[in-house]
């Protein structure tokens, strides 16, 4: 197992950097910017979640900036459907597109650096949705090649401020990202979303110094997540673990499996957590946009994922005994 060196930022002045209260305030104001560009349709996956409590960062912000969006498809194995991602591509005007690619649970598609340069050479603008892959961004920065990412650093620390925190590159061939960036400084504010605020750069500045031993919360993240799979990857178990062989060495935000028909994932997940295991099911319901006729393979993947905890403060004999449960549990 191959722990990643750290990369740094070689050059600040190639990024902007924002934070705001939530991911969906940057991409929001985003949006509705690179509207003025003439940017007026984003291309977006087909995973895409939803709650009462706090509707869906995502389609929210696409439906209140009134771009319009058109939906690719995301296989049952979490990957997108490159070719008809490309086909889509090959139909819109792509000079008046964006494209939303969202790195799930830490992981990087395999087809990631296909999809960026088929959609490079047309001129689109690229979102990286970093929400649960800050780790991973930190860890592989130049393996990133989109426009703007943003990042919900909240969700994997608690009682930070920023609670997001958002870039742009601006050393890269988009012809959008310098306009971008002027029109972000002086937007004008929406009331249902706040404004993002630039950071002032220094010469400590590494993409996010508040985070304190942040290289050692990686190699424990990469650690974790084979424990699982040496512990869980078993001929015969009713699930599939939904990571790529070559993606071990992410550091990931959770442990995604997904169940056969065979078994109720809700019943496994209550069950685990009447134990006090804090597992999630992301996405246990999906937008109400993204229609099961359309996009069956998504919904199957929504009913039937179950994600396992992974943070720094596990250790290996919980692990054991969160797997140990799990097949109990079944």
């Amino acid at each position: 197992m191959k722990i990643p060196s750290i990369p740094k930022i070689k050059d600040k002045s190639n990024y902007c950097f924002y934070t705001s209260q939530r991911s969906r305030d940057f991409f929001f104001y985003c949006l509705s910017n690179l509207n003025k560009l003439d940017i007026k349709k984003i291309l977006i996956p087909s995973y895409i979640g939803y709650s009462e409590s706090e509707g869906s960062g995502v389609m929210d912000a696409i439906i209140d900036s009134k771009v319009e969006y058109v939906i690719y498809p995301i296989n049952k194995n979490l990957e997108i459907n490159i070719k008809e991602l490309k086909s889509i591509i090959r139909e819109t005007d792509s000079k008046k597109t964006s494209l939303l690619l969202i790195h799930y649970f830490g992981l990087i598609d395999t087809n990631y650096l296909k999809i960026i340069e088929f959609a490079k050479e047309k001129d689109i603008f690229i979102f990286d949705d970093c929400a649960h892959s800050f780790y991973t961004y930190y860890s592989f920065k130049d393996y990133f090649k989109g426009d703007a990412a943003f990042f919900s650093v909240h969700k994997l620390l608690k009682n930070i401020t920023p609670k997001s925190i958002s870039l742009i590159k601006k050393n890269i061939s988009s012809k959008y990202t310098f306009e971008l960036e002027k029109l972000l400084n002086r937007c004008s504010p929406n009331k249902n979303y706040n404004m993002p605020n630039s950071i002032e750069l220094s010469n400590n500045f590494d993409f996010f110094p508040t985070i304190k031993g942040i290289e050692n919360i990686v190699e424990k993240r990469i650690i974790q997540a084979n424990i699982y799979k040496e512990l869980l990857d078993k001929s015969g178990n009713p699930f599939t673990i939904l990571i790529p062989e070559k993606s071990y060495n992410f550091p990931l935000q959770s442990f995604p499996i997904l169940f056969s028909n065979n078994v109720n994932r809700d019943n496994i997940y209550h069950r685990m957590r009447d134990l006090e295991i804090q597992v999630v099911s992301l996405y246990y319901n999906l937008t109400n946009k993204i229609k099961i006729t359309e996009f069956p393979e998504a919904h199957y993947l929504s009913k039937n994922i179950l994600n396992l905890p992974i943070n720094e403060d596990l250790e290996q004999d919980q692990i054991k005994y969160i797997c140990k449960s799990l097949l109990e549990a079944i």
